[in-house]
């Protein structure tokens, strides 16, 4: 009876030392189906998503593909440069640094129609300036005669050209700013007795806000601001004033020039909801882990208006 036990014994033990292998290979291909799985879900959604968005923007592949590439130099998510203006002016202007076809570029500007900046957008880029744009340079109105995404050229009444090897040039834009340029000069030509200038872009103009209305303190209070796209949730910061024109706003998060949103704040008695703004200057503030959004309202007209320039200006009447 004992010889029959450890016979037993060896015989479960045998089967130990065999099954222990067999139960790993076993869990590591499990392991290994499921990973297989996963990749192909997640490219599958990912080919998914792309065709929803290349369908939507109604690019064609070829075109499509080429925001793509722009989109990943620029480090910014294809579907943000399709419908940002900010986004679009930034892959760009990485693209046009690193070689990319400034043809396909402006194809895709056209496409997307970002070539019609609004007249409340910002100036992100001198790109943007339409042909028989009036600029001033060094004292003298021009005009553009030729613009692509590379350079543009301006039409100078003057007899001798500028003698510098860049030019700063002023424009308005709409009535919402005036822009500071500083272009190099590329090329001069005499052209029916007027100094043609080809000038590099300027993608950075510096800003002047033209104030049409009262500005005032904020006093603190609070404001609500929702970026339209994508969908998040709203962001809570600090008015530190407003006109109504617009606001700058304190916030514990940057945002992105050019982008779109919609504010919520309280003025004395009177609440102001669903009021759409442009964000036209975001910058790190001097509070540690704040930072100061500059807001441009947009629509607001009318009735809307006329109670928001009564508010500023109680306010306004009591400091």
């Amino acid at each position: 009876m004992g010889q029959f036990f450890d016979s037993v014994s060896q015989a479960f033990a045998r089967n130990r030392e065999v099954g222990a292998p067999r139960f790993w290979v076993g869990l590591g291909l499990l392991a290994c189906g499921a990973l297989i799985w996963w990749l192909w879900a997640s490219r599958k959604a990912t080919a998914e998503k792309r065709a929803s968005l290349r369908a939507a923007s109604a690019l064609s592949n070829d075109d499509f593909e080429a925001l793509e590439s722009l989109a990943a130099l620029g480090r910014v998510p294809v579907e943000e440069a399709l419908v940002s203006t900010a986004a679009f002016e930034r892959v760009t202007a990485s693209g046009l640094a690193s070689g990319a076809d400034a043809d396909v570029i402006h194809r895709l500007r056209e496409l997307l129609h970002f070539d019609r900046l609004p007249r409340w957008a910002p100036l992100l880029s001198s790109r943007e300036l339409p042909v028989a744009a009036t600029v001033q340079v060094e004292g003298a109105v021009a005009s553009i005669v030729e613009l692509d995404e590379r350079s543009f050229t301006v039409s100078l009444p003057s007899q001798t050209p500028p003698r510098t090897p860049s030019l700063e040039l002023t424009v308005v834009h709409g009535s919402e700013a005036r822009y500071r340029l500083s272009c190099r000069v590329l090329e001069s030509n005499r052209v029916d007795g007027r100094w043609q200038l080809r000038l590099a872009h300027d993608e950075a103009p510096q800003r002047f806000q033209l104030r049409s209305y009262a500005r005032v303190a904020g006093r603190s209070e609070a404001i609500e601001v929702t970026p339209m796209w994508p969908t998040k949730s709203p962001v809570v910061g600090t008015l530190v004033d407003v006109s109504a024109g617009g606001a700058l706003v304190r916030a514990p998060m940057p945002f992105s020039i050019g982008e779109l949103v919609e504010t919520a704040f309280k003025l004395g008695s009177h609440d102001f909801a669903h009021l759409g703004a442009v964000v036209v200057g975001s910058s790190a503030s001097r509070r540690r882990g704040s930072f100061e959004v500059q807001l441009e309202f947009s629509g607001v007209d009318g009735a809307l208006r006329d109670r928001l320039v009564g508010s500023v200006n109680a306010l306004a009447s009591r400091h």
